[in-house]
């Protein structure tokens, strides 16, 4: 039997910084994981000395989203324990992940606690988009519903990179952290594409290094999965002089609170300036302690192409109502099932190349949709989301006129 133990709920901490890879298949996992569990009976050990077990996860990964089709991939993860350490001493990852439209991601995480106040970890990835978006600059930019081939807006990104983070306690509920990230971006252009005719800055790729920092505070309970209090963050970003030389500055807020037993409301708000020469494909990513990707897509605005819009600014505004519709067992361990409306809205801005009636902001983009969430033990979440959104397409006589689109993801964890 898998007990509600503080194993799994370490598993699953190491999951959640990259959702789009992890995982439909939680009865597979739940399984794999109770085959396994007897290696991780604790080391032989003198008794002044602190407990020790080594844990092993084998597991297949599933996902499915609009934009980057079905996925299919493998990960194995050993953790370290040691005494009291949450949720581990250390932890190595090592993932294989590709997706149906030319999406792929393979990793290599390490995870180490214990070194006082601090928290390392590091990240080495390969990442790699054949299917990518490009539609033009700026928050007014609209398509041509009928392209002369499927490739117009799009191109080919390959990216290998590596993610160094150092966490440090403050006092209480704050934290700060420092991270070094460095890549290097090679571009794909079609023939015929609009990437190919508009040339922003960045067409030719190259290495951009960045230096990461800022400011959180944490009240949230629990961390995932939250019923109550506040996630803040202040923070910043430069990349010195390679591909770009740009700078940032990024702030969030969200916030749970529960009015009735079975009804949490949850919302975020966040939102980002970069200034100075920013390749293109760096406008849709954002900054922060846990970087969050894209300017649409599953983990900001559902029912958007991804990195549809872009722009030195951003805005996000997200708001959901989680209302807890069963909750029962599973393998013996407390589960809910939850269903969700929400709203989503976000635009860019500071384009310099906006719509004649939009304004230096420009209008609002929106995204509404229904929600279907299974939580395990507290922690694990596996979210559908089904999205309704607004696209911006140029008539044959050079006007806009907006029309429905839809998006459906099927990923690890709630949307923030």
């Amino acid at each position: 039997m898998i007990r509600a133990s503080p194993a799994y709920d370490r598993f699953l901490a190491t999951s959640r910084t990259h959702p789009k890879e992890t995982t439909l298949n939680m009865l597979a996992t739940l399984m794999l994981t109770l085959l396994l569990s007897p290696m991780t009976a604790p080391a032989t050990a003198p008794a002044t000395a602190p407990a020790t077990a080594t844990r092993l996860f084998m597991l297949p990964n599933l996902a499915y989203d609009t934009d980057d089709g079905l996925g299919f991939g493998a990960r194995v993860e050993v953790n370290r324990l040691e005494g009291d350490l949450k949720p581990y001493k250390e932890a190595y990852v090592v993932q294989a992940y590709a997706s149906t439209r030319g999406y792929q991601h393979h990793r290599l995480r390490y995870d180490r606690l214990g070194l006082g106040p601090l928290r390392l970890t590091v990240h080495l990835a390969w990442r790699q988009w054949q299917n990518d978006g490009f539609y033009g600059m700026g928050n007014a930019a609209a398509i041509d519903p009928s392209p002369s081939h499927d490739k117009r807006y799009r191109y080919a990104l390959y990216q290998p990179f590596a993610h160094t983070t150092l966490r440090f306690k403050l006092r209480g509920p704050w934290r700060g952290f420092t991270a070094l990230a460095l890549r290097y971006s090679e571009l794909e252009l079609y023939q015929g594409s609009l990437l190919a005719e508009a040339r922003p800055f960045g067409i030719g790729g190259g290495f951009t290094g960045e230096l990461h920092g800022g400011l959180l505070y944490d009240s949230r309970a629990p961390e995932i999965d939250s019923r109550r209090g506040l996630l803040l963050e202040l923070s910043g970003r430069y990349a010195p002089p390679a591909a770009g030389h740009f700078g940032g500055v990024f702030a969030s807020a969200r916030g749970f609170t529960t009015p009735l037993k079975r009804l949490t409301l949850a919302g975020r708000v966040m939102a980002e300036w970069l200034f100075g020469r920013v390749p293109f494909y760096e406008l849709v990513h954002w900054g922060g302690a846990i970087p969050v990707a894209g300017f649409g897509g599953a983990e900001t605005l559902r029912g958007i192409s991804f990195g549809r819009w872009r722009g030195p600014g951003k805005a996000i505004l997200n708001l959901e109502g989680r209302l807890r519709v069963l909750s029962g067992a599973l393998l013996s361990n407390p589960a809910d099932l939850q269903i969700a409306p929400f709203l989503d809205a976000g635009l860019v801005f500071d384009t310099g190349d906006v719509g004649e009636h939009d304004g230096w902001l420009g209008p609002l983009h929106p995204g509404a949709g229904l929600g279907a969430r299974l939580i395990y033990n507290h922690s694990f979440v596996i979210r559908a989301d089904f999205a309704y959104g607004e696209e911006r397409y140029t008539d044959d006589d050079g006007a806009i006129r907006s029309q429905g689109a839809f998006g459906m993801y099927i990923v690890f964890d709630q949307a923030f």
